[in-house]
């Protein structure tokens, strides 16, 4: 037996005046949670170089999820900023594709990491006389990435003097 006031159905109001309330409260929980994840993520205002690395991997996940698709994205083992962001060795490679959603190219940890976890033993593991790929190796990146049916390349790496360098290469054969 459905009760109503007025128009509208007693299940409804009651919604309205108890569950939407809790409704609000954790979805502000949830908002709070992703603010204080935000949080930990945030760089020292003294490391202006990380906030400008995660600046340009945050603009590189403002790309369409089309071209996401068709694109890799490699940074060389060489750019220590990025490979040493973090303590364990084989967090690394997961940080850069959690911001950006694109895939890594070469992206296995160094050769000197112990890499047991997290999936690693489904890949072949760098080899410490297995050199990776050089951001001035464009041919290699590009056959790499075509190895891989992917068009694009966005190479992420360190300038000589300062800064970061953001290449676009067209991989298509």
């Amino acid at each position: 037996m459905l009760k109503y006031i007025g128009q509208i159905p007693l299940k409804t109001l009651l919604f309205a005046f108890v569950g939407l309330p809790i409704v609000i409260a954790s979805i502000s929980n949830v908002i709070g949670a992703v603010k204080g994840v935000e949080d930990s993520i945030d760089l020292p205002k003294a490391d202006p170089k990380r906030k400008e690395l995660l600046a340009a991997l945050q603009k590189i996940g403002t790309m369409p999820s089309l071209e996401k698709r068709k694109t890799l994205l490699f940074i060389p083992q060489s750019y220590k900023l990025y490979w040493k962001w973090y303590r364990n060795c084989k967090v690394s490679p997961f940080i850069a594709p959690a911001i950006t959603g694109v895939a890594l190219l070469d992206g296995l940890p160094a050769a000197n990491c112990d890499a047991t976890f997290y999936g690693y033993p489904s890949y072949k593991l760098r080899s410490p006389n297995q050199p990776p790929l050089k951001a001035s190796d464009t041919n290699g990146i590009c056959l790499a990435a075509q190895k891989r049916g992917f068009a694009n390349v966005i190479v992420l790496d360190s300038k000589k003097n300062r800064g970061i360098e953001v290449r676009h290469l067209n991989c298509k054969q």
